[in-house]
């Protein structure tokens, strides 16, 4: 039904009466959620009648593009819209009936929220036009969306590696938020703060550090530097919780960068040769987030990228150029794989490498010469889907893109795998190709769990022998690592449980997850056995 602009006001006097009555006894800090119910109510409101001269597949084209690639409207079923619709267009300045962006927030998270300014810029579009959009959009959505054939699969037992549980912490339940393997050692984090490291000798773990707040990213440099990322909140906020720490030849770490917005990755180097080290951070936020270059030298931050989403930052040479240029993963909306060139005086300037539809939830990427050709490529997964439009989606998994040389990039492959999430290369069986291992933390755990877990053995021509294993169901698999932990000279793989649940798991699963005390799986490579 649509609404005229006199029936907008109506309603939205309405609410605000009702917001008044609410917070007139509410404390004063509660009550700036009325400067943005304000705004919305009644900016939001536009006596416009006249259709957009634009076509509804113009319009849709028109105002997607604006933040990011136009997404196909066959990429969600219908009532996966319903629910987004709200959300876009308070995003573009409106408001719809029934709909508050800042529904069931605290007052700290509202606070933060106001302060974005994400919800209350000019309207970027007109009522007239939304309905149009609005219209469109459910009238061409399909019900449901395909799904893939699981026949499409010819899977088989991971019999190269034997698989090893381990228990880190004597308790039931897993919740590793980093790990990594390095010098011999591994060190893993967990949601309360603590950094530890793990003796598989002794099978014992030992604090290392303690933070305040999860450490999600930890990074020892050659001269044995050691940088800490703490992400502050690591469920979605706009509050800039988070901090980075260095510890050098001191004794005690020390901050260099504080209150930055849910950083989920640092990369520490000297990226210009001036003998200082600087600190690319990904802050991937929420509403809003950036990646920012700050210099230990004086502390000046340079802006990279200015949108949220920030995952992962790798270095190399796109251009050939002889100075050292950033590759990005960026999510949340504007999905892609960025680079940033170098340029002569230090300055970095952006462009896409590989741009990605908002609906594809990129989550982590490997930079490695698949092809053997000198150059490096790109392997991306693709498959959050913790958010507001949970469902199998066939476009969800692994791809292949190869560099030409120049540093553009063009899919090649593409393995469909539910909820893809992180990715791991190596030449594992030592045949002189690139073997992959991959993990899905949002399998359709209804009907295939086993694709938790999928190790894709490289027979050539882009043709994988696919293997699982059989203990893919005692935790939920979030990060991926490999090294050589039994000093055979092979390279084994680690995978690491989260059982947190921020998306709908049979409850099968999550009682057996409550039970589990399997934090880790070490698949120990048998090449040299």
């Amino acid at each position: 039904m649509k609404i005229n602009y006199y029936e907008c006001i109506a309603i939205k006097i309405f609410c605000l009466r009702r917001y008044i009555m609410y917070f007139m006894h509410k404390p004063l800090v509660m009550k700036k959620q009325l400067f943005l119910v304000l705004f919305c109510l009644f900016f939001s409101c536009k006596k416009s009648t006249k259709q957009s001269t634009l076509s509804s597949e113009e319009l849709y084209k028109q105002k997607c593009s604006m933040c990011h690639i136009t997404p196909s409207i066959d990429a969600l079923p219908k009532h996966l819209w319903k629910n987004l619709l709200p959300e876009i267009v308070a995003k573009m300045g409106l408001i719809e009936p029934g709909y508050s962006p800042i529904g069931g927030m605290s007052a700290v998270e509202i606070d933060a929220v106001i302060a974005s300014g994400i919800y209350t810029g000019k309207p970027t579009i007109s009522e007239a036009e939304w309905q149009q959009l609005k219209s469109y959009i459910l009238k061409n959505a399909p019900d449901s969306i395909n799904k893939y054939k699981r026949d499409d699969h010819k899977f088989e037992l991971l019999s190269d590696f034997i698989t090893k549980k381990v228990d880190l912490d004597g308790r039931s339940g897993s919740f590793i938020t980093f790990l990594s393997y390095i010098d011999d050692k591994l060190y893993y984090s967990d949601l309360f703060g603590g950094l530890y490291t793990y003796d598989f000798k002794l099978n014992k773990s030992n604090l290392y550090k303690q933070f305040n707040s999860a450490i999600v990213w930890y990074e020892k440099l050659e001269n044995d530097v050691e940088i800490f990322t703490e992400i502050g909140k690591l469920d979605p906020s706009e509050q800039k919780l988070g901090s980075i720490w260095v510890k050098d030849e001191s004794v005690t770490e020390r901050k260099i960068a504080s209150n930055i917005h849910r950083p989920v990755h640092s990369l520490s180097k000297d990226l210009n040769n001036d003998g200082n080290l600087q600190h690319v951070i990904a802050e991937f936020g929420h509403l809003t987030g950036s990646i920012n270059l700050i210099n230990s030298k004086n502390n000046e931050s340079l802006l990279l990228w200015p949108k949220p989403g920030g995952i992962l930052t790798k270095t190399c040479d796109l251009n050939n150029d002889g100075l050292i240029d950033l590759v990005s993963l960026v999510a949340q909306g504007d999905e892609a794989i960025m680079g940033f060139i170098q340029e002569e005086n230090g300055n970095f300037y952006p462009e896409y490498l590989v741009r990605y539809p908002p609906n594809y939830g990129s989550s982590w990427f490997e930079l490695v010469d698949f092809d053997d050709d000198g150059d490096l490529d790109l392997i991306t997964v693709h498959g959050d889907n913790a958010d507001k439009t949970y469902t199998q989606k066939p476009y969800h998994g692994m791809r292949i893109s190869l560099n030409d040389g120049t540093g553009n990039f063009e899919e090649s492959f593409f393995y469909q795998l539910n909820g893809a999430t992180r990715v791991l290369t190596e030449d594992f069986d030592q045949d002189n190709d690139i073997d992959i291992a991959l993990v899905s933390t949002f399998p359709d755990y209804e009907n295939e769990s086993e694709m938790a877990f999928v190790y894709l053995e490289n027979l050539g021509g882009y043709q994988f022998k696919e293997k699982i294993i059989e203990e893919v169901d005692l935790g939920r698999w979030f990060l991926l690592e490999k090294g050589d932990v039994d000093k055979d000279g092979d390279i084994d793989i680690f995978l690491s449980s989260f059982t947190y649940v921020f998306s709908p798991v049979p409850d099968k699963f999550t009682e057996t997850w409550k039970k589990s005390t399997t934090d880790l799986i070490v698949l120990e490579n048998q090449l040299f056995k």
